[in-house]
């Protein structure tokens, strides 16, 4: 027998129609049980008069469905955080942070790569002092290539590169090793920090000694009574305990009263030693 709703054949003994769901309405006719039901223009009468009434359409429509507006949205703004989130991923890669320091360092640009490197927090570490280490260790680079170094039981938080490079001047390759250090402080909260270790940078406790009670300079920057180191002075002497400073070399500037000022250029780390048959006193007070 046919469905009286959507016009499929189905068994004669069948409750529900078996494209539609729709209960079926048992009929016969004493010359042909199968006879199918009247069409009118290509619609059976009682499925075109539920279809007005919006009653017993075939489901499967339902699944055909466009999503809604709403959800669209949604599924646009999840594809773009994602795309967002893997392009800043490979930003803050470690192989992109070697890149991008030894670009600023090429084109001399040593306030951007000063953001790249792990540097110490004190009085005598600036991008100044940076260039002063930089430009002795790798004056006017010209171009390089880097690769990540084999070493065994690496630590998760340390990365080594092998980078090779050209100076101004020079045609034989040089080459060096940085290490990049994991920071603790995630970058925009969620991504890895990495910067350059500045180890090979720094020269660590410079002494400086100068005469009891002179006041001392670095690069015109006074040195405060923090760094002095009290239990080396003494009578005669104040010793001075620069922690952490970049290498190079500095201009020391040694004032007391009733002397001229002293000064002299000294590479960082190199003994200082200032004592006051070093200084010479004022012209009229002689």
């Amino acid at each position: 027998m046919y469905c009286e709703n959507c016009g499929q054949k189905n068994e004669i003994l069948g409750r529900f129609c078996e494209n539609c769901g729709v209960e079926m309405r048992m009929y016969s006719d004493s010359s042909d049980t199968t006879t199918e039901p009247v069409i009118n223009n290509g619609l059976n009468p009682y499925r075109q008069s539920h279809q007005e009434n919006g009653i017993g359409r075939n489901n499967s429509q339902n699944y055909l469905k466009m999503p809604s507006k709403g959800v669209l949205v949604i599924i646009v703004f999840l594809a773009i955080l994602l795309v967002t989130y893997k392009s800043f991923a490979y930003f803050m890669a470690p192989e992109q942070v070697v890149d991008r320091i030894m670009q600023a360092l090429a084109k001399q640009d040593y306030a951007k790569a000063a953001d790249y490197f792990d540097l110490p927090n004190n009085d005598f570490i600036s991008v100044a002092s940076l260039e002063k280490a930089v430009k002795s260790n790798m004056p006017s680079l010209l171009n390089y290539n880097l690769k990540p170094a084999t070493v065994k039981d690496q630590s998760p938080i340390l990365r080594n590169y092998n980078i090779k490079y050209t100076v101004a001047g020079y045609k034989e390759e040089h080459e060096m090793n940085m290490v990049l250090i994991k920071q603790k402080e995630k970058k925009y909260l969620i991504f890895e920090n990495w910067k350059m270790s500045s180890d090979n940078l720094i020269t660590k406790d410079w002494v400086i000694s100068i005469p009891k009670g002179a006041e001392l300079f670095i690069d015109n920057k006074k040195v405060s009574s923090q760094y002095q180191n009290f239990s080396q002075s003494d009578a005669y002497t104040d010793h001075y305990v620069i922690d952490k400073i970049c290498k190079g070399q500095y201009q020391i500037k040694v004032t007391l009263n009733g002397y001229n000022s002293f000064q002299k250029e000294y590479r960082a780390g190199e003994n200082v030693y200032i004592n006051i048959q070093t200084l010479q006193r004022v012209a009229n007070q002689q």
